[in-house]
């Protein structure tokens, strides 16, 4: 991905390295179907158009609640990449 945004003389890379990193780290992958970002987090990335346009949000979620939500959000994910990781294991090995 670097080598795509970087100019011919490769002295610009520090200046791409944090945007690429999260693009990286917000595309979902079809091994997990999740994005890094998401595993991490429990939830999704925010892009500078969600600033523009913003969804409903949690924000009058109390503490709590805010919690045990992430916490089945990541144990649903959990799930779910296992389940997809088992099916890329079984499909690579045939």
């Amino acid at each position: 991905m670097m080598a795509k945004v970087i100019s011919t003389k490769q002295r610009d890379w520090s200046e791409y390295l944090g945007y690429v990193t999260f693009c990286y780290n917000a595309t979902v992958y079809s091994a997990t179907g999740f994005s890094p970002f998401f595993l991490m987090t429990g939830r999704e990335a925010v892009w500078n158009v969600d600033f523009l346009f913003p969804k409903d949000t949690e924000d009058d979620t109390f503490f709590p609640e805010f919690v045990r939500n992430v916490h089945k959000r990541l144990r649903q994910a959990f799930t779910l990449v296992r389940k997809h990781l088992q099916r890329s294991a079984k499909a690579a090995s045939c």
